[in-house]
């Protein structure tokens, strides 16, 4: 087409060049000269016509090249305008990239944080099990206590001093205890505090994720616009639909991304929820385990009002036995007294014994030679063998029944004694035990609270707790418990000594009660017959 419009341009130039041809002038033409005038005045008009043809041909060509310009300045100016649209396009696509970079970053940031504060709260339910697990102990160790105070009731023991100094160091534990619980509780808040913050944070990235959601969703619409506008151009826009084909994949992508992200934020959001129960149980826990050492202080107080009374009855039995004691010591005093009247009068009666056998010799002597009848001298020598055998039947007779007595009485009185000494013994080894469990007890706590508080990065000593040895050096009531003449050490010849016993050592007592003649004395306990004596 465009060809043909050229060769018809060249044409009319051409035929516009040509000069017109000459008309001949009219007079007595010949015949043959007038048939070539009328050939050439046809020709002529057909030329004429030509040309005229031509210059509307010229005009057309005129009106189809400035529609071709104009056809022309439009797409040009279209694709100009689709390219500025692209290249802003691109520059949006560039920004979204940033954006989207910068967001990934804040995400990730975000993430660690969470991932600090899930480490953080899974320490503190660590923390939690551990500060259970130690209550448990407490617990059992609270019940082994009352299973030893009780046994202690039952065997009425003393140490009122040192029973003080324990539940004075076990409220010192307590309350190292309750001081440590408000920092772990002080930590706890913070915890919490930070996790709000998280939350907040968490909250406006939701709100900028929606923003960003809105903005591509705008860009969404603006691009398939953009590609219905780009269907209608033609096949020199097809490089930019492509490219903007490429764009729609990337956003594409982009929103699943975004999608991606919304989904790990869901999730984020509710672990945060997980963890805020947790707290919440984890608050209740420890109100809990405040209540129970509330409960435990009331019954620590309790158990105080009940070991000062036993104490102080105790006491009382202590000073019940002193007296005894010096009673029994007045009443061997008259025996020993006694027993030297009776070898004093053995005394007499062996020197009387002896002037009769001098006598009964002499008189043998005298029968002898007088040469008395056999009869009489038979007679005489069996009622002087009566007499001298019911002097030594006398002798004999008081002298066992007084030694007798008295082996008798020194046995009740030693097996009283010792049976008062093992008492006083096995109520101190029974408070030795419970003091050494006490002393477990607290080191087990104190080592418990520093490794809890070494985790928590705080440095924190123990108070000093006395063990038993030392409370004993310490106290002045071990080294007399008798009336202050007994030693620390001393034990009665008959009674075995406490380190030779077993475990579990059943002594028997002969009787509650202490006969001397006519007299009854009380023992001081109800329950002597049979004592048991834990050795520790």
């Amino acid at each position: 087409m465009s060809s043909f419009l050229n060769q018809n341009v060249r044409m009319v130039r051409n035929i516009s060049r040509s000069s017109s041809p000459e008309i001949p002038i009219q007079g007595n033409i010949p015949e043959n000269m007038r048939g070539e005038h009328n050939d050439r005045s046809d020709e002529h008009d057909r030329i004429e016509r030509i040309r005229q043809r031509m210059l509307e041909y010229r005009t057309i060509l005129q009106c189809l090249r400035s529609l071709r310009t104009a056809e022309n300045m439009r797409y040009r100016t279209k694709h100009r305008a689709m390219k500025e649209k692209c290249e802003r396009y691109k520059q949006e696509v560039v920004e979204e990239r940033r954006l989207n970079a910068n967001f990934q970053e804040s995400f990730a940031h975000l993430e660690q944080q969470l991932i600090n504060s899930t480490q953080r709260l899974f320490h503190l339910q660590t923390e939690n099990e551990r500060e259970r697990r130690n209550m448990g102990h407490l617990e059992e160790n609270f019940e082994q206590t009352i299973e030893i105070l009780t046994q202690v009731r039952k065997k009425n023991a003393t140490k009122n001093r040192l029973l003080n100094r324990t539940t004075k160091n076990a409220l010192h534990a307590k309350r190292i205890a309750e001081r440590k619980l408000r920092e772990a509780l002080e930590k706890y808040e913070a915890e919490v505090k930070h996790v709000n913050e998280l939350e907040d944070v968490t909250k406006t990235l939701q709100s900028t994720v929606q923003q960003l959601k809105l903005e591509l969703e705008q860009k969404e619409r603006l691009c398939n616009d953009s590609k219905k506008r780009l269907a209608i151009h033609s096949e020199a826009a097809s490089l930019a639909y492509r490219q903007i084909h490429e764009a729609n994949k990337k956003t594409a992508e982009l929103v699943n991304e975004n999608e991606k992200l919304h989904s790990q934020f869901t999730n984020t959001h509710t672990q945060l929820i997980d963890s805020r129960q947790a707290h919440c149980k984890m608050e209740m826990e420890m109100n809990r385990i405040k209540l129970e050492n509330a409960k435990h202080c009331d019954e620590l107080q309790k158990m105080k009002q009940i070991i000062e009374v036993e104490m102080a009855s105790l006491i009382q039995i202590v000073e019940q036995n002193r007296i005894l004691l010096i009673q029994k010591g007045n009443a061997i005093n008259l025996l020993t007294n006694e027993n030297l009247e009776i070898k004093k009068r053995t005394q007499q009666l062996e020197e009387v014994k002896k002037n009769m056998e001098e006598a009964i010799r002499s008189s043998e002597a005298v029968l002898q030679a007088q040469h008395q009848e056999l009869q009489v001298y038979e007679a005489n020598q069996k009622i002087r063998e009566r007499e001298i055998n019911m002097l030594k039947v006398r002798q004999h007779g008081l002298a066992t029944n007084r030694t007798v007595m008295l082996e008798q009485e020194a046995e009740q009185f030693q097996q009283v004694v010792h049976h008062s000494v093992c008492r006083v013994i096995g109520f101190r080894n029974q408070i030795a035990c419970m003091l050494e469990n006490a002393d477990k007890f607290l080191r087990i706590m104190f080592q418990e609270n520093a490794t809890f508080l070494q985790v928590d990065g705080l440095n924190v000593q123990a108070n000093y707790v006395p063990t038993h040895d030392q409370v004993i050096e310490q106290n002045p009531m071990n080294q007399n418990m008798l009336g202050g003449r007994m030693q620390k050490n001393y034990v009665f010849p008959s009674a075995p000594s406490h380190r030779v016993m077993n475990d579990d050592v059943e002594l028997p007592g002969p009787s509650n009660r202490y006969h001397h003649g006519q007299q009854n004395i009380p023992l001081h306990g109800d329950d002597i017959n049979e004592i048991k004596i834990k050795i520790c």
